[in-house]
């Protein structure tokens, strides 16, 4: 079941990680299909492939498209924002509502707060731009620094240095109303190559439960999931197809820590270089040793005691009636062997034995297609009369009284 686990939640992140990666690469191809320059590029279908995307992943509060801005162009992509809002007016017409739009005019350092940005500590800006869903609070993330954003700055770092995707830390741990989320950063390259520039990124908030759902079938339960990387362990059950947050910390019960089942979270090959920073780390708890374990042992033990009882009589018996009809055979052959020795002469018992050994033998060595020997007289043929010769003898006949 745990092996279970790690392979079906790789598949999930795989699917989540595909379809950002899928879009990024519809970005590439849509800039030098339009003739747009980075930074300043706007996806004018966004609304359409932003909401298939949003019910594809389970995307949480959003996802965004963060173009990287010089230092250099900064005042310049500000007039841009302003200028390209038509998405916005789109989204607002798909979803049903209307107004004036108003966004963050300058890049701004303060989520949800119009703050100008005063400076840059990573040597350029990752403003919000294209977001999706583009209503209520979300609008007023347009133009908010990407590097104010919790978790942001350590995935861009991640995702600058591997060149794909990277997961942040969960940016609400100890919200325990709440699932864990990270952010996801995918990077959009200038051309298709593996190695052109990263000229944006694209961000989603992505509810640590989508990768842990839907992993084992209805009635398997009860095996503990403790996620972690270098600075954050969090703990969820999972039970059938569902996934439930237990809470911030390591949970899983120590007695069953001998049976630990570990993996680099979201890597099948083993290689490092291919890992997230999070591992997984699996145990059972008491409802699954419960549930594998209550195959009535009392019940078996009774049958496998009957088995043995019966057969141990069995034998008994077998052996009293063999130990019977050997005592019968006994008997029946000294009283024969009494008769023959009151009978005859010791030596002429002893050739009437050895005879009949020597007729026996030659019985059972004969088959059906032996032609038998005629019986005449009660001898076979074969039989020789018991006599011995004396050249010469003395006969004496004596009657002695009494």
């Amino acid at each position: 079941m745990a092996q279970e686990i790690i392979a079906v939640s790789t598949i999930n992140a795989f699917g989540i990680f595909s379809h950002y990666e899928a879009e990024a690469l519809q970005m590439t191809t849509n800039a030098r299909a339009t003739g747009q320059e980075w930074p300043f590029f706007t996806l004018f279908d966004f609304v359409t492939e932003a909401e298939l995307l949003v019910n594809q992943t389970k995307t949480g509060k959003f996802m965004a498209l963060h173009p990287l801005v010089e230092l250099n162009q900064r005042k310049q992509w500000e007039n841009y924002s302003i200028s390209n809002l038509g998405w916005v007016y789109d989204a607002q017409v798909s979803n049903g509502v209307g107004g004036n739009v108003i966004i963050c005019p300058e890049i701004s350092k303060e989520a949800y707060l119009c703050v100008a940005e005063d400076s840059s500590p990573e040597n350029v800006y990752a403003p919000v731009w294209q977001i999706a869903p583009a209503v209520g609070d979300n609008l007023k993330l347009i133009n908010v620094d990407g590097f104010a954003i919790d978790g942001f700055t350590t995935a861009f770092e991640q995702t600058m240095q591997s060149r794909r995707a990277s997961i942040s830390d969960v940016t609400n741990l100890n919200n325990t109303s709440e699932y864990p989320e990270s952010l996801l950063l995918t990077p959009i390259r200038q051309n298709r190559q593996p190695d052109s520039p990263i000229v944006a990124v694209l961000s989603a908030v992505i509810p640590w439960n989508d990768y842990l759902e839907n992993l084992l079938p209805e009635g398997e339960d009860g095996i503990v999931v403790v996620i972690s990387n270098e600075r954050q362990q969090f703990t969820f059950e999972i039970n059938g197809p569902h996934a439930h947050y237990l809470g911030p910390g390591d949970l899983h019960n120590p007695v069953y820590s001998s049976f630990v089942i570990a993996n680099d979270f979201a890597n099948f090959t083993g290689d490092s270089s291919t890992t997230f920073g999070y591992n997984l780390t699996l145990y059972p708890t008491q409802q699954f040793e419960d549930d594998h374990t209550q195959n009535h042992p009392r019940t078996y033990t009774l049958a496998v005691a009957f088995v043995f009882l019966f057969a141990t009589s069995v034998f008994l018996v077998y052996d009293f009636f063999v130990e019977r009809r050997q005592t019968r055979v006994l008997m029946t052959a000294n009283r024969s062997n009494a008769i023959v020795n009151a009978l005859f002469p010791a030596n002429v018992r002893d050739r009437l034995m050895e005879e009949h050994e020597t007729a026996t033998k030659d019985k059972q060595g004969t088959n059906a297609f032996t032609p038998s020997r005629p019986n005449i007289g009660g001898l076979s043929q074969s039989s020789k009369p018991i006599a011995d010769l004396f050249t010469e003898a003395t006969v004496m006949f004596a009657d002695i009284a009494g």
